[in-house]
């Protein structure tokens, strides 16, 4: 007696796959055959799965079970703890601490991790860490190759000079720093960490009562500077670390140009100012106004602007357990609750967003073992 075989339709498939709880039980449907791996990696059945994105921040206290839950390859770390620098582009890098008195290092160790691939590369260590002012990481986005590290160290007193140091992904060791000298003065560096915006790391820097931004080219390492005017024309004289905590770089929602904004804590009000599209040397225009009122309320709690969350968006930061991720264009607010409950460590919190349907076929590809007819 023949058996009779029955196949689902591929739409009855879908309804099921749809109502599969997790990712990762939803991963492993995937890897069962070809036909329900190809009905997986729709995007449209993705993007109706889960419309959002993943939004979150990596603070140090909670930094290395968070990152082992999103990063497989993290587990084999050669370190007791990992702190977080920045993030770009799906990539995390990190400093890599290991309480190891027997084992001398020359140098700070570093990796970097593919938030999308789930894997890590350990870099050689830089030895010049403790003297650099800022650090970025560029993707294979802005450069010929799968990422880049960058390092600026201040190389003069007249703040003119400056050393460039750079790793790039499958070498052996870092380059040779670049030397490089602006034509004026940039100031106070606010914030480590930089803005990668249109294949360029941007950081800010601050000479009382001007902005300034200074560019490094991913590709080309050139290194230039652009002055701010017009935001700054009623920017009071504060302490170097108010400015730090009042100021941050982002980028426009479109990723192709930046915007500095600026926290107002008299009137409670965060204006962006954004570069022009075209020319250099022009004044950057206000574009826009956010209203912190209504989540600081009357008794407002000690507030600073935190790193941006992809393209335009920023996290703002309360002195409490929980900050807020800010559309730039849309004026809206999310909050997020997961920030380190220490004021310290939070203001070292590096902000994560990354689509999800992005995240789960970044993870989908990696699985090479599929079965099926």
């Amino acid at each position: 007696m023949m058996m009779t075989t029955y196949t689902l339709p591929d739409e009855v498939i879908l309804e099921i796959l749809a109502r599969v709880p997790e990712a990762p039980a939803l991963l492993r449907c995937a890897a069962t055959c070809k036909q329900w791996r190809a009905l997986v990696a729709d995007r449209s059945f993705l993007h109706r799965r889960c419309p959002y994105s993943l939004i979150g921040s990596f603070a140090p206290k909670r930094m290395n079970r968070l990152l082992s839950s999103l990063v497989p390859d993290a587990a084999r770390l050669p370190a007791d703890h990992v702190w977080p620098l920045t993030l770009h582009d799906g990539l995390l890098l990190l400093r890599l601490f290991n309480h190891n008195p027997g084992q001398q290092i020359d140098g700070v160790p570093l990796a970097v991790c593919s938030l999308l691939a789930g894997t890590c590369d350990v870099i050689p260590p830089f030895k010049r860490y403790i003297y650099c002012m800022g650090h970025a990481l560029v993707s294979s986005a802005d450069c010929r190759s799968s990422f880049k590290v960058l390092m600026i160290e201040a190389a003069g007193d007249d703040g003119r000079d400056y050393d460039l140091h750079t790793f790039v992904a499958g070498q052996r060791s870092w380059n040779s720093p670049t030397k490089h000298r602006c034509r004026a003065a940039v100031g106070l560096l606010m914030h480590r960490e930089a803005v990668v915006c249109e294949g360029r790391a941007h950081w800010l820097f601050c000479a009382s009562p001007m902005f300034h931004v200074l560019h490094v080219d991913a590709e080309t390492g050139r290194v230039s500077s652009t002055k701010l005017r017009s935001p700054i024309s009623s920017w009071p004289h504060v302490d170097g670390n108010l400015q730090r905590d009042r100021s941050r770089l982002a980028t426009t929602a479109d990723g192709k140009l930046l915007s500095l904004c600026l926290y107002d804590p008299g009137l409670q009000l965060v204006e962006i100012w954004t570069q022009p599209a075209t020319g250099h040397g022009q004044d950057w225009r206000r574009t826009g106004v956010m209203d912190l009122k209504p989540i600081l309320g009357q008794a407002a709690p000690y507030t600073w602007l935190g790193p941006r969350c992809g393209n335009g968006k920023l996290l703002i930061k309360l002195a409490h357990c929980h900050g807020y991720i800010a559309n730039l264009q849309t004026g809206t607010m999310q909050e997020l609750d997961n920030m380190s409950c220490s004021s310290s460590t939070a203001q070292d919190a590096v902000c994560m967003e990354i689509d999800w349907t992005t995240f789960f076929m970044a993870r989908l590809a990696s699985k090479t073992s599929i079965s099926g007819p």
